[in-house]
C-alpha cells in the first residue's frame, strides 16, 4: 500500500465566502487528482556538494543564546526558536537538492514549493504554520533570524 501523502494549497488572493473557497479547493484537487506522474529523481552524474555560508559566526550565535536566555529570564519571552541563515553560491536543481534533503532529515513537517523561478525546500522538526479547508491561517512558532 503506497503512504498517504499530504498537499497544501494556498491561494493566492482572498477569497471572500464558503462557496468560492470550497470551488477552488475542488477545482485544485481536480487538476492535482489528474496530474501526469513525475519522472523518478535520479541524481546527477558527478555532482558536487553543496557547500553553505552560516549567516552568524559561531561566536555571534552563542551571544545571541545569551541575549535570548536573558529575555526568558526576564520574563519577556518563555520561548524562543533562534535560527542561523544558510548562504551559498551553488544553483543545484532544486527538486534533486529536496530529494536530496529529505534522504539525510526525513522531517515531519518538510515542504517543496515551486513559485515558477523560485523554489522552496524547507526541513522543519516543527510545524510553522497551519491551513484548514476553510482558508484559515494560524502561525505555530515565532522565528527569529
Amino acid at each position: 500500500m503506497k503512504p498517504k501523502e499530504t498537499v497544501f494549497v494556498i491561494p493566492t488572493h482572498r477569497l471572500r465566502d464558503t462557496e468560492q473557497v470550497e470551488t477552488w479547493f475542488n477545482t485544485i484537487q481536480q487538476q492535482l487528482e489528474t496530474l501526469d506522474p513525475l519522472s523518478s529523481v535520479v541524481p546527477q552524474e558527478n555532482c558536487q556538494p553543496v557547500k553553505f555560508r552560516l549567516s552568524r559566526t559561531y561566536q555571534n550565535y552563542i551571544q545571541d543564546i545569551r541575549q535570548c536566555l536573558d529575555e526568558i529570564h526576564e520574563e519577556e519571552t518563555y520561548q524562543v526558536c533562534l535560527t542561523n541563515k544558510l548562504y551559498t553560491d551553488a544553483t543545484p536543481d532544486p527538486l534533486t537538492f529536496h530529494s536530496t534533503l529529505r534522504k539525510i532529515n526525513s522531517a515531519p513537517y518538510s515542504a517543496f514549493l515551486r513559485f515558477g523561478e523560485i523554489a522552496i525546500a524547507c526541513s522543519s522538526p516543527e510545524r510553522f504554520l497551519w491551513i484548514d479547508r476553510h482558508n484559515k491561517r494560524k502561525p505555530e512558532l515565532k522565528t527569529r533570524s
